[in-house]
């Protein structure tokens, strides 16, 4: 066993080299691809007692982003739209994290920003003309030059 500079009548916080050698084991039992032999083996000159703190810090950070999504509007459901009140910025909508100090998204409609557009590809009729046969039904074959009838949706 080693010399160490501390007696144990002189100071309560008082280790032997078991207790270290033992610490240190279970220490590297802990992690991964770490052996135990080192600690088993090493000579431990001397233990001197120094104040240690350890301190984790936590933080929460939170960032808002705003996206257009679009939908069909079947008349099914009530809009809510500007005219009904103000549209406040992403960061004036109150919403709470789901569990404080872990990764989560959420997804929430700003109030008052929803609104009814005529839809783009089919300017509101329903209906699109077919990009393969231009709304004819049938297709012209390239091979042979003739049109041969096939069922457009």
């Amino acid at each position: 066993m080693a010399n160490f500079n501390h007696q144990q009548g002189q100071n309560p916080f008082y280790v032997t080299e078991e207790d270290v050698r033992e610490i240190l084991v279970s220490w590297a039992s802990s992690k991964c691809c770490l052996g135990t032999k080192p600690a088993k083996e090493m000579k431990i000159k001397d233990v001197q007692m120094t104040r240690c703190y350890n301190y984790t810090m936590e933080t929460f950070t939170e960032s808002r982003s705003t996206t257009n999504k679009q939908e069909p509007y079947d008349g099914r459901f009530q809009v809510d739209a500007p005219i009904n009140g103000f549209t406040p910025s992403a960061w004036d909508v109150p919403m709470r994290p789901m569990i404080e100090f872990k990764e989560s998204q959420s997804r929430q409609e700003i109030p008052h920003s929803s609104v009814i557009i005529t839809c783009p590809g089919c300017h509101a009729s329903g209906r699109v003309k077919c990009k393969v046969c231009s709304g004819k039904g049938s297709k012209e074959c390239k091979p042979c030059g003739r049109r041969y009838l096939f069922q457009c949706h």
